[in-house]
């Protein structure tokens, strides 16, 4: 009887441990944004690490053209003071660039991850929300 107890008491022990590691693994399953990001169409890689996001390919279109006109250049912040707002959401800065004035600013984004695992970036400067997949 006493060696029962004892196992009883292991099988408890165990328990606890294992639904204590459980509940850590579902605070990780909110969304992890530290990774290689394409934005979709290819323009763009970053790769996000913290609180920055930062251009690690730059392929075509118009940032293309703005590290052309040495704007910016590869290893540069496309995101800044990425926080997490909730499950599956931060807030944080996006560089743009204003084409007229041939200037890059910082404005204000929120960050979403679908259920698909791919992220969207709507931001205060535009109505368009782009769309990252995980590399």
């Amino acid at each position: 009887m006493k060696n029962l107890s004892k196992l009883f008491g292991i099988i408890a022990f165990v328990a606890v441990i294992g639904f204590s590691m459980i509940s850590c693994d579902l605070d990780k399953d909110e969304g992890d944004l530290n990774g290689v990001w394409v934005r979709d169409g290819g323009d763009i890689v970053i790769t996000i690490n913290g609180s920055n996001g930062i251009f690690i390919e730059i392929n075509t279109g118009m940032w293309k053209t703005v590290q052309t006109n040495g704007l910016v250049s590869i290893g540069d912040k496309k995101f800044r003071n990425i926080k997490r707002t909730g499950s599956f959401r931060w807030s944080g800065e996006e560089l743009h660039y204003a084409q007229s004035e041939n200037i890059t600013g910082w404005f204000e984004c929120t960050i979403g991850m679908g259920t698909s695992g791919k992220i969207y970036i709507s931001s205060t400067v535009t109505d368009d929300i782009s769309n990252y997949t995980k590399n």
